[in-house]
């Protein structure tokens, strides 16, 4: 029973039902006893009552500071600030839920890097030392509790944990006309790159004059070898269109590419779209990019994720919908890993300005290579350290570790410990009773009846 009104009713609903999915439940309106979230408690038995603090305009700014329990607030944006007490005190979890799982935490001018995307290192989560959390996970877990401490549930089961490699196919080739220059010039003559000038350009020389294969081609044909090994499917994301100097544009008809899509076909894996540089947010670009892929592929693609973590709310999930994408994974940060929307398991993503869900699910990103390595600055053992912490996090809550990976993996020279990183992924997740999978194997593994609706 909801003893709320709009336009906080729809906002709780979404919540509530994802809390409660994991859980093996579904809401449903009852005056017979159950849940009851409202402003005040009901005046008979049989109702667990989540109180809801319906709040004042300014209560945003004083429970960010003093990290009171949430609110819903009165303010323009009417959105809920999030409950930052101890997990065993009962905040409003309904309201928590829905600030980080709507993305209100990026809404309220949160730090954006030079490409507009919000970073890690200026969230709540960082800020409030949960980076490496899944706060909505552990209020799903609450409220578990006391659906059980009420009478109301039984045991839950908790399903294993999941991992979903996933590679950005960013570049067919390394030796292009700019790298080319990168490494003769910039680095070799001029002394600008990671290693000493003699040694990088006597290396970088040789590569060209008398280059061997291609170690981004190597790498794809690999990472297919070691799934294949193991047996288990992974999610690929091509380019289909350049819009930008950041996009690195091939062709979808050439040999080794044709011959790639079709093993990663034959072999089980996803083929998703990965638009380019200016895509994400311009439906003409991507209606053009999806179409030419889905035509070198012959048949429809499982999931979408936008090049440089791009994204811009409501318009990008809108133009996936209107294009057949019920399925991304770009939400995580570029700076840094973690849960960027407080969860590690699928949840729809909330579309502000309809008031409602978006009708594309969101397998949210938690790690990217690139991100460890070059952004933090880790070695081998530190991201793997990071990388068992994470993991640690989505086994506690039975959740998905979704980690990005791409096509520059075992170029030890540029990509130090790389493609060990991935490997030792892999080997995590089998030692510790983690199943692997794609993003739509794992995604349709984890349906709740008949409902649709994953945990």
């Amino acid at each position: 029973m909801m003893d709320v009104r709009e336009p906080f009713r729809s906002k709780a609903w979404y919540a509530l039902e994802t809390l409660l999915r994991p859980l093996g439940l579904v809401p449903e309106e009852s005056a017979a006893g159950g849940i009851w979230y409202g402003p005040e408690p009901p005046g008979e038995d049989g109702w667990l009552y989540l109180k809801m603090d319906p709040g004042t305009p300014d209560d945003i700014t004083t429970s960010f500071r003093g990290q009171k329990p949430a609110v819903w607030t009165g303010g323009a944006e009417r959105i809920p600030v999030p409950y930052s007490g101890g997990l065993d005190d009962q905040g409003d979890l309904i309201a928590s839920a829905f600030y980080w799982l709507a993305g209100c935490d990026y809404r309220a001018n949160r730090s954006r890097d030079q490409y507009g995307r919000v970073t890690g290192g200026g969230s709540l989560l960082e800020e409030w030392g949960w980076a490496d959390g899944a706060p909505v996970d552990e209020y799903s877990r609450i409220l578990g509790g006391l659906l059980r401490k009420a009478g109301l549930a039984g045991d839950f089961h908790r399903l294993p944990w999941s991992l979903c490699p996933t590679f950005d196919i960013d570049y067919l080739r390394k030796w292009r006309p700019g790298i080319i220059y990168r490494e003769l010039i910039q680095y070799g003559l001029l002394g600008r790159g990671p290693s000493p000038r003699g040694r990088r350009l006597a290396r970088s020389s040789w590569e060209i004059i008398a280059p061997g294969p291609d170690p981004y081609r190597a790498a794809l044909r690999r990472i297919l070898d070691e799934l294949s090994r193991r047996d288990v499917r992974g999610s690929f994301f091509f380019k289909a269109g350049a819009t930008s100097a950041h996009d690195v544009g091939y062709s979808l008809n050439g040999r080794f590419l044709r011959k790639s899509l079709g093993d990663i076909a034959r072999a089980g894996h996803d083929v998703g779209l990965h638009p380019s540089f200016h895509a994400y947010n311009h439906p003409g670009y991507l209606a053009r990019e999806r179409k030419r892929l889905e035509e070198a592929m012959d048949r429809p693609l499982a999931a979408v994720r936008s090049h440089y973590l791009r994204w811009d709310d409501p318009a990008t999930p809108r133009a996936f919908r209107g294009e057949g994408f019920d399925l991304d994974s770009t939400l995580g940060f570029p700076d840094r890993t973690g849960f960027r929307n407080g969860t590690c398991r699928p949840f729809m993503i909330w579309d502000h300005e309809a008031g409602a869900p978006s009708g594309v699910w969101e397998m949210p990103l938690a790690l990217m290579e690139s991100s460890l390595f070059n952004r933090e600055g880790l070695d081998l053992e530190g991201a793997l350290k990071r990388t068992r912490v994470l993991a640690d996090t989505v086994r506690r809550h039975g959740g998905v570790l979704i980690a990005l990976w791409h096509n520059v993996l075992w170029d030890e020279p540029d990509f130090l410990g790389w493609g060990e990183h991935l490997l030792a992924t892999l080997d995590l997740a089998s030692e510790t009773g983690g199943s692997i999978g794609s993003l739509s194997q794992v995604f349709a593994s984890r349906t709740l009846g008949q409902s649709g609706q994953p945990l």
